[in-house]
């Protein structure tokens, strides 16, 4: 379950550093994956 929950944070911080730098509207989902080193597909973490 750690696990999980550090790839959340991981995720939460990556996306706040993305809103900072370009703006909410100009946010980039690949960016923040990248940023938080998971994969696109993991954002299914997400939803669980």
């Amino acid at each position: 379950m750690k696990n999980k929950e550090e790839t959340i944070e991981k995720i939460k911080q990556a996306a706040l550093e993305e809103f900072y730098a370009n703006g909410y509207a100009k946010a980039s989902l690949r960016t923040i994956c990248r940023r938080a080193g998971v994969t696109k597909d993991s954002e299914s973490v997400l939803k669980k």
